[in-house]
């Protein structure tokens, strides 16, 4: 029923951050698996809850809501700054020996490990953007956008479903 709501509540004619958000998650999720394959996914994931702990914890990143900064809201910049720290930390683990034990001898790894991966990261993506963003500007979400989301339970369900699907991935080389 809720996708059913979710479609009829779309209006392709003035296009709303639900079908932005839509659309970066399935480009995203392609776009990772045809690119990355599955050590750089994982590092990317890694990368990437390393980037919330940061921009979290950073001091000068903790500021109201209402603060802007030049012309734009705080939260831009909170955004801004853990995506930036995401890529950071990415180039910076992609040739250590994080990947190198992620890579079995560059095996791209199996169909369902690549795709699970970045639908998850794309999710995780999403969520953790979005949990960046008042809830007032959050409001102006369809309820399955928010729910799937924009919730502090979406969000923790996104941040522990790669973890747990890294537990079903195995070494080539133990098979």
């Amino acid at each position: 029923m809720i996708p059913v709501q979710f479609l009829t509540g779309l209006d392709v004619n003035s296009p709303s951050w639900d079908l932005f958000i839509f659309l970066f998650f399935i480009v995203a999720t392609f776009v990772y698996g045809f690119t990355l394959g599955r050590s750089r996914i994982m590092v990317l994931l890694i990368s990437t809850y390393m980037a919330l702990a940061l921009v979290e914890t950073a001091p000068f990143l903790q500021g109201s809501q209402s603060v802007t900064v030049g012309s734009s809201p705080f939260f831009i910049v909170q955004i801004t700054a853990f995506i930036a720290t995401m890529l950071l930390i990415f180039f910076f683990l992609s040739n250590s020996a994080l990947r190198k034990a992620f890579a079995a001898q560059e095996v791209q790894g199996k169909a369902w490990q690549i795709i699970a991966f970045s639908i998850l990261h794309a999710g995780l993506l999403v969520a953790i953007v979005l949990s960046f963003v008042p809830e007032a500007r959050q409001a102006g979400l369809l309820p399955f956008t928010s729910n799937l989301f924009a919730t502090n339970t979406a969000l923790f369900i996104w941040a522990v479903l790669p973890i747990v699907v890294m537990m079903f991935v195995n070494d080539p080389e133990e098979e």
